[in-house]
């Protein structure tokens, strides 16, 4: 475990560049209406970011993009053991990023650091939480 100190996430917070786009078919793209809408800090009502506004047309490309690849087989006749490497190497990868993504939660939500660490590490099954001074 390790401390943090609110200087600390006040700066990192400050430095955040946080993308608004979708994310379908392996690239980061508006939706196709071109609209976005903001999403607000609740502790501040600054705007962190204007996020894509996707409907169902964009849910659309994303459910093909998801189809498409998954009739390929990369991913559905991978074998087990493969699987497993590509998930624990995106759960370390999560780890790597712990300290960023809980930022941004707290950014988001208004959540508690520690809150937002405890989650996160949870989903990945990890004890690394750490906390604030």
């Amino acid at each position: 475990m390790f401390a943090v100190t609110t200087d600390s996430l006040r700066a990192q917070a400050a430095a955040l560049k946080i993308r608004g786009e979708s994310f379908i078919d392996g690239k980061h793209v508006p939706a196709a209406s071109g609209r976005t809408f903001p999403t607000i800090n609740p502790a501040t009502g600054a705007t962190l970011a204007r996020v894509a506004d996707g409907a169902a047309e964009d849910v659309d490309r994303a459910v093909r993009s998801g189809r498409r690849v998954f009739d390929s087989g990369v991913w559905s006749r991978m074998p087990p053991k493969q699987r497993k490497k590509v998930l624990l190497k995106w759960a370390d990868y999560i780890e790597r990023n712990l300290d960023e993504l809980a930022l941004m939660e707290v950014l988001d939500s208004g959540k508690p650091i520690s809150d937002a660490r405890a989650v996160i590490a949870e989903t990945i099954g990890s004890r690394f939480v750490g906390n604030v001074t």
